[in-house]
């Protein structure tokens, strides 16, 4: 019996976990939710709220400088905004695309064909445009002058990285988005709520989405991992 669970501990031991070390590049989908976050627009009680869906995509490069820590960025094209609901059926849409630049922390856990695996970093977003639709009138209207041109936001992902080939990785990961920065310009404040000289709380971006990313690692995946075979 002590022969049969030495054996096991010493091949459990010697069994390798794959190495990720080194660049790679990829692409994400990510499904997602997006809002505008406001304490006056929540008090208000004039407007309900609906829940907006959208499909980011990007593309991403990065580079692990061991098994378990790296860095990721790349540029990423994300559908924001927010809908609200009016007591006379109103459906209006605000609509705010933006073009990101993500600069995240990589941190994963060993394993042989799965790992645990954690993104955090800053996101730099650009205002791409931005529209707000009456739905029931079909009314559109350019707003850009109502939002700002850049947005700073703290993105975080958790989730896990499968291993499909030598250099091929699926991430699968939920991913949050909390925007630091006031969205809304003076002039949307008062041309769409009818407040001035800053009477109006501050507006942030929020989202939360299940990000798809294909990874592609340059080199082969090597296996790492102590080994009783000399």
């Amino acid at each position: 019996m002590k022969k049969i669970i030495l054996i096991l501990f010493v091949g459990f031991l010697s069994f390798p976990s794959i190495a990720q070390e080194g660049a790679f590049v990829g692409i994400r989908i990510i499904p997602q939710s997006a809002w505008i976050l406001n304490n006056d627009d929540f008090d208000s009680g004039e407007f309900d709220f609906g829940i907006p869906f959208s499909v980011a995509f990007s593309v991403a490069g990065g580079y692990m400088f061991t098994d378990l820590l790296g860095i990721e960025t790349g540029i990423l094209y994300s559908p924001q905004g927010q809908k609200y609901f009016f007591d006379n059926n109103d459906e209006v849409n605000i609509k705010n695309n933006y073009l990101k630049i993500p600069l995240l922390f990589r941190l994963r856990t060993e394993g042989e064909k799965a790992s645990f695996l954690f993104n955090v970093g800053p996101e730099f977003g650009f205002l791409m445009n931005s529209t707000i639709k009456d739905e029931t009138s079909g009314l559109e209207i350019d707003s850009e002058n109502y939002y700002e041109n850049f947005d700073f936001s703290i993105a975080i992902g958790f989730g896990t990285s499968i291993l499909l080939t030598q250099n091929l990785y699926l991430d699968l990961l939920v991913k949050l988005d909390y925007g630091l920065t006031e969205i809304e310009t003076a002039e949307g404040k008062e041309m769409l709520f009818d407040y001035q000289n800053n009477g109006r709380t501050s507006s942030n971006n929020a989202l939360a989405g299940f990000s798809v990313g294909l990874n592609y690692v340059f080199g082969k995946a090597s296996a790492s991992g102590p080994s009783i075979i000399k």
